[in-house]
């Protein structure tokens, strides 16, 4: 945590809103990545955030997870559509319950890869930023496709007036 000034009591997920991490600091809980290179620090856990943003979409987190799994047959690591009025969809890295667990937003994500150099995964955001993820490039691969499957469901749905 040493050199960076401001840690937020809590955080609202917006549309520059790139990746909520966990982290596992006295201080600090959860590590936001912002458009423009933006870094900030909250002491709110992923979760607490992920189900404000949704409760401030329309429903509740379990709400939303419970529609993906019906209408997409998604059992694991479902991806939500957080706030789909302000076209933010977010997927998980792990299963949803977990607390350690991070998200990011789909309409951020560039691509993801494997480093020649250190063979760990990362996902690339669209402004250059590069986050490691803890998880194959096969799975996290997988994630971006079910977060694309699952906003392209509701944006139909919306366009046929559902």
């Amino acid at each position: 945590m040493e050199g960076f000034k401001e840690i937020r009591k809590t955080y609202d997920v917006v549309q520059k809103t790139m990746g909520l991490v966990s982290v596992f600091d006295k201080e600090a809980r959860t590590l936001v990545y912002e458009t423009g290179g933006t870094i900030v620090f909250t002491e709110e856990r992923t979760r607490d955030i992920m189900e404000r943003a949704c409760l401030r979409g329309g429903s509740s987190m379990d709400g939303r997870f419970t529609y993906v799994e019906k209408m997409l047959g998604m059992k694991q690591r479902k991806p939500i559509p957080v706030n789909e009025g302000w076209g933010i969809y977010a997927f998980p890295l792990f299963g949803q319950k977990r607390l350690d667990n991070s998200w990011f937003f789909y309409s951020h994500i560039s691509h993801a890869q494997t480093d020649k150099t250190d063979g760990r995964t990362y996902l690339v955001f669209y402004n250059g930023q590069r986050v490691p993820v803890d998880v194959s490039l096969h799975q996290i691969r997988q994630q971006i496709l079910k977060v694309s499957r699952c906003k392209t469901m509701f944006e139909d749905r919306n366009h046929r007036g559902e």
